[in-house]
C-alpha cells in the first residue's frame, strides 16, 4: 500500500513541475534587424535572486562600459 501511495504522489508531483514549464513565455515571432542598443553608464539591471543571470550579464557590461 505504501509503494503506490509514493508512485501516485511521484506521479503527481511529475505533472506539477511539467506544467510549471508550460508558463515560460516564448516569443511568438523572432524580427531581427539591423542597428545596436546604446547602454549607458546609468543603465540598470534587476532580478528577484540573488544569484542571477541577471547578475552575470550586470558584471559582464561592467567590463565593456
Amino acid at each position: 500500500m505504501k509503494k503506490v501511495l509514493l508512485s501516485v504522489a511521484v506521479l503527481l508531483l511529475s505533472s506539477q513541475i511539467i506544467t510549471q514549464n508550460q508558463f515560460i513565455p516564448k516569443p511568438e515571432t523572432v524580427k531581427i534587424n539591423e542597428g545596436f542598443l546604446q547602454l549607458s553608464h546609468d543603465f540598470g539591471i534587476q532580478s528577484l535572486d540573488s544569484h542571477s543571470e541577471a547578475d552575470y550579464l550586470k558584471n559582464q557590461l561592467k567590463k565593456i562600459l
